[in-house]
């Protein structure tokens, strides 16, 4: 951007970058040109920030990857509340109830949507298995992971991850899918 004198502004830039990861922008500079560009005046930027990459999403079957058991509701006022909470729409997954399917969202993207509450949201989820995933290469492994997560941000689903010791519990946050996709962006063998 071009700025006035004691002027501030703020733009989006996009960049690609080769690697996922935590990457140091070092290469910055500041330039300054006279109103003729007669001129210019040069400076490094001195702050050095950072940006997180995360992996690139690679389309695959999220059903391969989940925990093998998914995640119950277990106390009863929450299921009493499901009926009133309605927080969005998500897609339909095999043994939802025909009675939370939202017809109207169906019929208007011509796939199955079913209603999302909020204390389903909060309760129930699926988990995603990272050692699983990893038993094979690890950016592809990354890259699928990071694809689920992506997709469950679009859909408002809660979502978790499993590596390890390390377990998230599924949340439909985007500030937890961020964490996650940050884990991911971090992950070294």
């Amino acid at each position: 951007p071009c700025l006035q004198r004691g002027r501030t502004e703020s733009q989006t830039g996009f960049a690609t970058f080769a690697k996922r990861g935590i990457i140091s922008l070092d290469d910055l500079e500041l330039f300054s040109a006279d109103p003729f560009h007669f001129f210019i005046r040069y400076a490094p930027f001195e702050s050095h920030p950072h940006a997180t990459v995360f992996p690139h999403p690679v389309p695959c079957n999220p059903d391969s990857v989940f925990l093998e058991e998914k995640l119950e509701e277990t106390d009863k006022s929450a299921k009493q509340s499901i009926e009133t909470e309605m927080m969005g729409v998500r897609s339909y997954t095999e043994g939802d109830s025909m009675k939370q399917i939202h017809w109207k969202s169906s019929a208007r993207t011509h796939s199955l949507k079913t209603r999302l509450y909020e204390s389903e949201s909060l309760t129930k989820g699926q988990v995603i298995d990272l050692d699983r995933l990893l038993a094979g290469e690890t950016e592809p492994a990354l890259s699928m992971a990071s694809y689920i997560l992506m997709e469950s941000m679009k859909t408002g689903s809660s979502i978790g991850l499993k590596h390890g010791e390390i377990f998230f519990p599924p949340d439909a946050s985007r500030l937890n899918k961020r964490e996650l996709l940050t884990l991911l962006a971090r992950y070294e063998r």
